[in-house]
């Protein structure tokens, strides 16, 4: 796919983003990978007089997750360079052009379409999440710039994949991910029931598209001529014409549909625990006989709510009785649902769907990305001796699924090394049950 010019550069509305002094460093990640240029640049300068810990020692580091790549040496969480204060010693004394490509490049996120770029962000910001500075949109200029020297830009497919077999034009993706913000922007219905109907509609929409194309296994009846009428429509037209329909009632036949879907704790419980769990252990070089003995271990223990439950930064661990004593406001309007609605919809503009295996596999983890919100609010809130999540709860909920589960992850390197548990991974997205398993409480 030919690269879009910067001038075609497609910029969420209402999203703020300036790096303002917010108490939080941008370096507590895993690590800070260092591309070959960067490395270069960064050696003309003396950085032993800029180092703030390990100060004697090399700044650079063999990643620990990249073969054969590099990154800047770390002491516990923080940056050979990351100041007492927070801030960046680099930044401040050769200034923003002179640090690391990924650290010049934080958070935006820009992915080419055959659309045109799209320039995202990440909630890993806590300005971003805090909606604090300038709209982007009035930074368009500088946002032009970084996609220039950026180094690293995600790329969708030019043929989208709904599911596994059913190849989409780009245009009728779009078309989609349109409903599905549509859906989210609706006021007064919670935020669990929102995101399972759009889980609805990519099935409906997807059953659709199988009929119209007389696949093995279609589930919609028609009549011959709507079949004939089905076969010579294109995908843009076909989804148009479905998502018209419940547009036209507001989306409405599509929450009732998700109202009367029911919950499966037991599901949700063993799902996200063994996630959980792979996650916290990255068994880089486990057995197969040893991750698939532990995957029916964990299995069980949290099936049936028996296991103890350890997240990644939290330093104690809670238990499902927890998610009845302990509780966020989620109601339309609170802090959570406006905080956690501009979330999703964004990660929708920053296409994370379409950069997924296929929409709909890509869709269901972004509902276990709000099944882990859950499961760290709960987390946060034990360790916090809180009842009912505080405002700054929900914030570092999100960040870190965003940090440990979204776009600054190894997971899926880790199940690319482990084929056992990325095959049961797979199936258990697939299943009937999962997305009303995810979005409600898993006790």
């Amino acid at each position: 796919m030919t690269r879009p010019s910067a001038d075609r550069l497609h910029i969420p509305e209402g999203q703020h983003y300036d790096c303002v002094q917010c108490g939080r460093g941008c370096t507590d990640f895993w690590e800070i990978p260092v591309d070959e240029d960067s490395e270069r640049r960064l050696q003309r300068h003396d950085l032993a007089a800029h180092q703030q810990r390990a100060q004697g020692e090399t700044p650079f580091v063999d990643s620990a997750f990249d073969k054969g790549g590099r990154a800047l040496r770390r002491v516990g969480d923080f940056c050979t360079f990351l100041c007492d204060d927070r801030t960046c010693a680099l930044h401040a004394a050769l200034g923003p052009k002179e640090k690391p490509q990924v650290c010049i490049d934080f958070p935006y996120r820009f992915v080419d379409t055959p659309g045109g770029t799209f320039a995202g962000v990440t909630f890993a910001c806590t300005a971003v999440r805090r909606n604090s500075g300038r709209l982007l949109v009035e930074k368009r200029d500088e946002l032009a710039e970084n996609y220039r020297e950026r180094v690293h830009v995600s790329r969708t497919a030019a043929q989208p994949r709904l599911t596994a077999r059913l190849e989409i034009a780009f245009e009728a993706a779009v078309e989609l991910e349109r409903a599905l913000d549509e859906i989210l922007a609706q006021p007064r219905h919670p935020l669990p029931l929102r995101l399972l109907a759009q889980s609805i509609l990519i099935d409906l929409t997807t059953r659709a598209l199988e009929t119209a194309r007389a696949m093995p296994g279609a589930a919609v009846r028609l009549t011959d001529d709507e079949r004939r009428a089905a076969g010579t429509a294109s995908d843009v037209e076909l989804v148009a014409a479905l998502t018209e329909r419940f547009r036209r009632d507001n989306w409405g036949p599509l929450l009732l549909m998700a109202q009367r879907r029911k919950p499966a704790p037991m599901v949700h419980r063993a799902f996200v625990g063994l996630v959980t769990t792979f996650r916290q252990a990255l068994w880089r070089d486990a057995t197969r006989a040893r991750a698939l003995m532990t995957l029916l271990r964990h299995y069980t223990l949290h099936a049936a709510g028996a296991a103890g439950i350890r997240l990644l930064p939290l330093e104690r661990r809670f238990h499902y009785a927890d998610f009845r004593t302990r509780r966020a406001d989620l109601t339309p309007g609170s802090f959570a649902d406006e905080l956690l609605t501009r979330y999703f919809r964004h990660v929708l503009f920053r296409k994370d769907l379409l950069l997924a295996e296929t929409i709909r596999a890509g869709h269901r983890f972004m509902l276990l990305h709000f099944a882990l919100v859950r499961w760290y609010l709960t987390g946060l809130m034990a360790e916090r001796g809180e009842t009912v999540a505080s405002d700054a709860t929900v914030e570092e909920a999100l960040l870190n699924v965003e940090k440990y589960y979204v776009l600054h992850t190894t997971f899926t390197k880790f199940l690319e090394r482990q084929p056992v548990l990325a095959t049961a991974v797979d199936a258990a997205i697939h299943t009937a049950r999962f997305p009303a398993a995810m979005v409600h409480p898993p006790a």
